[in-house]
């Protein structure tokens, strides 16, 4: 038995990703989700797990709730997965709700259960987290893609488990009853683990990074930026993986990670001008955006996600862009049906006719028609 608390992208596919073969509470205080999700709704925009909610039928073992019901008590794992967002005020990330979540199950999980922690966390969180919890606390982090949540759990990179002993054992067993590959499982301390996700995180920060500075110079000095990438990506070393330009790096994760980070370099006296670096190049890029769509009053954004197949656009670069060009007087139109905010036009035609120019992070088939005025640096139609 596995309960999970917060259906968010992680808790969600990981609630699919077990009930395959566990009993499975899925937990969340949103009522409105958990209405959804129990009648086989998905409160995410997703496609994998959209169908896999919808092909469920009479599955027993699968229970969403708002409390933990007394039979959940008895689970064998509780995984949390709750966000940590990252506070400007205090430079780290604000984990005051999962360290409230993690003692409150403490003393109402009855079995001697081990706690999973999936929320990006601190450096060294869990090992003062521990300390007088009744459970074994475990960080096994999650590398999972915006709108491929539910695949990246069933085809895992890799796992890494924050336990060297029997207990990482354990969640090792969990996992490999239930991925449908065979990635590498790598076991370290806590701290270690912690220490991945930040590092994982900030080098696909830079490589982001790098390919959109590569695509400015590109653009500014009459280049052929796709010319430059391809025969840069023949190189094994380089690859051709997350080369893709874009308008910046976002999302829920990157953004967060390269702060905290770069945080934790400061408070230790560590010098590390790359790393502290992140931030402001993707800030220049965007300016950089801005600028070359200097010439235009009248702007449409098409749709601000950060990848396709995604409604999330908290610290997307498409809407900074949008923020950006206000701050120029530009009159913005914006196209996304996610979106009911300021400057929202819920009519293509309408939009299309509006704008005089379209912004588009990611090109999507329905621009088709208009290719003639619209504006991207998607080179090759990638996430």
């Amino acid at each position: 038995m596995i309960t999970i608390i917060g259906l968010g992208y992680v808790g969600l596919s990981s609630a699919l990703l077990f009930a395959d073969d566990h009993i499975v509470y899925g937990i969340d205080t949103d009522k409105k989700r958990i209405d959804l999700l129990q009648q086989q709704k998905s409160p995410l925009k997703e496609a994998l797990i959209e169908e896999t909610l919808c092909s469920l039928g009479t599955q027993e073992n699968l229970i969403f709730t708002s409390e933990l019901p007394q039979t959940a008590r008895d689970s064998k794992f509780v995984l949390f997965c709750l966000p940590t967002d990252y506070d400007e005020a205090t430079n780290q990330f604000n984990t005051q709700a999962l360290s409230e979540s993690l003692r409150h199950y403490d003393q109402l999980i009855q079995e001697k259960a081990v706690f999973i922690i999936k929320s990006t966390i601190p450096l060294g969180y869990c090992d003062e987290l521990a300390i007088g919890l009744n459970h074994s606390l475990v960080f096994v982090p999650e590398f999972l893609r915006e709108g491929q949540a539910l695949h990246d759990n069933y085809y895992p990179s890799r796992v890494v488990i924050g336990d060297t002993q029997s207990v990482g054992d354990r969640v090792q067993a969990l996992y490999k009853g239930v991925v449908k590959n065979t990635p590498q499982f790598q076991l370290m301390n806590n701290k270690e683990a912690e220490a991945v996700k930040l590092f994982a995180n900030n080098y696909l920060a830079m490589r982001v990074a790098f390919f959109n500075e590569l695509d400015s110079f590109c653009e500014n000095a009459d280049l052929s930026a796709k010319a430059v990438i391809d025969a840069l990506s023949l190189d094994d070393r380089i690859g051709s993986h997350y080369n893709n330009p874009s308008f910046g790096y976002g999302g829920y994760c990157l953004p967060k990670d390269t702060k905290e980070l770069s945080s934790l370099f400061l408070k230790k006296g560590i010098q590390a001008p790359l790393i502290q670096s992140l931030s402001h190049s993707n800030q220049a890029r965007l300016a950089f955006i801005a600028d070359q769509l200097a010439t235009h009053q009248t702007i449409g954004i098409f749709k601000l996600a950060m990848k396709k197949d995604s409604d999330n656009y908290r610290e997307s670069a498409s809407y900074k862009l949008y923020l950006m060009l206000k701050k120029r007087n530009k009159t913005v139109y914006i196209f996304d049906k996610n979106y009911q905010g300021p400057d929202a036009v819920t009519n293509f035609a309408d939009f299309v006719s509006q704008s005089a120019i379209i912004v588009s992070n990611r090109l999507e088939d329905q621009l088709i028609p208009y290719q003639e005025k619209v504006y991207s640096r998607d080179i090759y139609n990638e996430n």
